[in-house]
């Protein structure tokens, strides 16, 4: 039987959403759940670090209101990506939380705007520990042929200023950026099969930038920054995933055409 490989997308649908049976549904058609360490990556510096900064941010708020302005602050500017998945996190912290009457709140909060904001930074808490130990747990199996990142660290709780810290050390970075260029030099003229496979494609900003960081790569244009290897995410992710597994995706956009150019197969969520 052919295992599954679950790329980000997914791995974030299942750790972080309420999309577990989903999961299960396609996962059950296969063997062994893989995953790989850049997925890991992907994690932190995607959803994760959005969870992240919703704490950060409601440790520094006194009502959820407060909270609610600042995500709708980010609408307007360059960092307006992270809007839907912080009002996913606010929405199930909602479904969760906010059927609690009035009547049962704990006396020790003098207002329910107390008693809100002390929740909601408890749930994000929760959410950003558990969701850092979930990676090992829904998965058999993580692979790391690219070989950076091995020992990548998990967000950091300081408990004396209550924040999270999820940076990474300058030189931490620089060294395995390293590794990830040397893959992707290594399997040039997969990558390339790609590159020239994204031109046919509708160039989306996402796809645009993908092609000038895989072409930069390759030609050894300046030091490679993580940057670059996150736009090449993607690929990167669908290179390294095992010729005999089925790259499993809820980003068919991106991933499909990716997977199409070095004959890999992929697979979404079965329709009702």
């Amino acid at each position: 039987m052919k295992s599954v490989f679950v790329e980000t997308s997914i791995m974030v649908d299942r750790i972080f959403k309420d999309r577990t049976a989903k999961y299960d549904a396609v996962c059950s058609n296969y063997g062994k759940k893989i995953s790989s360490q850049f997925v890991r990556l992907e994690v932190k510096k995607g959803f994760l670090s959005y969870c992240i900064l919703l704490y950060n941010k409601a440790e520094q708020c006194t009502t959820v209101d407060q909270v609610v302005s600042y995500v709708h602050t980010i609408s307007s500017g360059p960092a307006r990506h992270r809007l839907s998945s912080m009002l996913e996190l606010i929405v199930k912290w909602l479904k969760e939380t906010h059927a609690t009457v009035v009547s049962q709140i704990d006396p020790i909060f003098i207002t329910l705007g107390d008693y809100q904001i002390h929740h909601l930074r408890a749930f994000l808490k929760n959410v950003i520990e558990k969701g850092w130990y979930f990676f090992d747990i829904v998965i058999d199996d993580v692979i790391n042929e690219i070989g950076a990142f091995n020992d990548l660290p998990g967000p950091q709780y300081n408990s004396e200023k209550k924040l999270f810290n999820n940076s990474m050390p300058t030189q931490y970075v620089k060294d395995n950026v390293e590794m990830i260029f040397c893959y992707v030099c290594k399997n040039a003229g997969k990558f390339s099969a790609i590159r020239e496979r994204l031109k046919k494609e509708t160039e989306d900003h996402e796809t645009k930038k993908r092609i000038t960081a895989i072409k930069e790569i390759l030609k050894h244009r300046g030091n490679p920054s993580l940057a670059q290897c996150q736009y090449c995410g993607d690929a990167l992710i669908v290179v390294e995933a095992p010729d005999d597994s089925v790259i499993f995706t809820n980003n068919m956009k991106h991933v499909k055409p990716i997977a199409e150019a070095i004959n890999k197969a992929v697979v979404g969520y079965k329709r009702n």
